[in-house]
């Protein structure tokens, strides 16, 4: 079924180079946990959202954290750490 061109019976958007979901709403692309995150909070000044369990196309509200501009540092320091960690052989195997 489709309606204005569109299939009504599929999700909204499309996953991007980094793998998160925009949508393009009035020629606009915008993240979805973005639009989840206005929704749900009524704010419409947030910090960068985040996914809890890595996923970034699990965009349920639950699933979803704002992080402020300290923490971001902080999380991409600690994953690119851990992805070091992994490339070098370092720490436990099950990291």
């Amino acid at each position: 079924m489709r309606r204005s061109g569109r299939k009504v019976d599929r999700p909204a958007g499309t996953k991007n180079a980094s793998g998160h979901i925009v949508i393009t709403l009035l020629g606009d692309p915008l993240l979805a946990e973005n639009i989840v995150w206005a929704m749900m909070t009524g704010k419409n000044e947030f910090g960068v959202i985040d996914h809890k369990n890595g996923d970034k196309t699990d965009n349920r509200f639950e699933n979803l954290k704002e992080l402020r501009a300290g923490e971001v540092y902080l999380e991409w320091a600690a994953m690119r750490e851990l992805r070091d960690f992994r490339e070098y052989g370092y720490g436990p195997d099950f990291l």
